[in-house]
């Protein structure tokens, strides 16, 4: 199940034909996270792949791939800048 607010960012970011393909290929993450790790992923991953995706179906497909081979990884590229300072919190809901 994909939160609220991670819902209404797709929308934003994606148009509403756009959040249709993304909610697809998002459910297809979470099965597959599953299978992997043994759990669901957290609204917190699912934040930084949207976030980093930037509103391109492309990028969101890299992005989930590359949360598939190691989730820390968009974490880290998605919340800290090139200083490793902290610049988001995808803890907390999109505002």
């Amino acid at each position: 199940m994909i939160s609220d607010d991670i819902r209404k960012r797709i929308e934003h970011d994606f148009g509403s034909e756009g959040a249709k393909q993304v909610g697809a290929a998002l459910e297809h993450f979470i099965e597959s996270y599953q299978s992997n790790y043994g759990t669901q992923p957290s609204d917190r991953i699912i934040r930084c792949i949207v976030h980093l995706a930037e509103g391109k179906l492309e990028s969101l497909r890299h992005q989930i791939k590359a949360a598939l081979s190691d989730w820390r990884d968009v974490i880290y590229w998605a919340e800290y800048n090139r200083k490793d300072k902290r610049i988001h919190d995808f803890r907390l809901p999109f505002k």
